[in-house]
């Protein structure tokens, strides 16, 4: 059973937003595998869950999705440090107990994917910033094969924020990641929300802005309490944690 929940029905909902059905979908998932086999520097893919996972994200444009494919193989090779280590390391475990990333199991009416992003009041000195874009990278996989959704939208809890922790995503990993989600895992964000924010986030959101395209600067939204943040969200797809009536997100985690 996936640990994401999408109906038949919203999966045709997701489709019916391109206008596609689900012969066209085949078709175009046909016409991509064929065009694979003639690339000799790619793999065959007879599964086609996640030529259709690039699809939808890319509003199933061929050859934007041809592109996002030839990256997602090649880019292993240039970011080794990503790709080179195991989810089960040791260091990626301790990690995961620090900082947690948790795509909620409900979309929202707007068929998209809520994911909880929220560092824990654990030892700092398990958290490795590049086991951390491993960590979200397992996640990806996952989702590639399993979910279905139009894209992503993000709830930044940062209560339990320290400088420390920052100060170990060097300018170095985030311009990397920044690469991984532009070229690679593109979701298209429709909204980063973030809560219960330090006054220190402020220039460390400025850097990171300045990374990436202004239409998604555009949606980072910083939140004066979590009364606004709850408006934006129905109850059925938020965590407990939130007034919602989903699963905790220590239970998720």
């Amino acid at each position: 059973m996936s640990l994401f929940q999408c109906s038949e029905e919203d999966k045709q909902r997701i489709l019916n937003v391109y206008g596609k059905t689900q012969k066209m979908l085949q078709e175009d998932i046909e016409n991509i595998q064929n065009w694979m086999k003639k690339q000799p520097h790619l793999p065959e893919i007879t599964d086609g869950r996640v030529i259709e996972r690039f699809l939808i994200l890319h509003k199933f444009r061929i050859q934007e999705t041809k592109v996002i494919l030839d990256n997602y193989y090649s880019i292993r090779s240039l970011l080794p440090e990503f790709y080179s280590r195991n989810v089960n390391d040791a260091d990626v475990k301790k990690t995961m107990n620090v900082a947690c990333f948790i795509p909620l199991p409900k979309l929202t009416k707007d068929l998209h994917r809520v994911i909880v992003i929220k560092p824990i009041e654990r030892n700092l000195d398990d958290f490795d910033g590049c086991a951390y874009i491993i960590q979200i990278l397992n996640i990806a996989e996952v989702r590639l094969r399993e979910d279905n959704c139009l894209s992503d939208i993000y709830i930044c809890d940062l209560e339990s924020l320290k400088i420390d922790l920052l100060l170990k995503l060097t300018p170095t990993i985030i311009r990397r990641a920044v690469i991984l989600t532009e070229k690679v895992y593109t979701t298209r964000p429709q909204g980063i929300h973030c809560v219960n924010a330090p006054s220190f986030i402020n220039s460390f959101l400025n850097f990171v802005k300045s990374l990436i395209k202004p239409k998604f600067a555009e949606r980072i939204y910083v939140h004066a309490d979590m009364g606004t943040l709850c408006q934006s969200f129905s109850k059925t797809v938020l965590p407990k944690d939130y007034g919602g009536e989903e699963k905790s997100l220590a239970e998720l985690n």
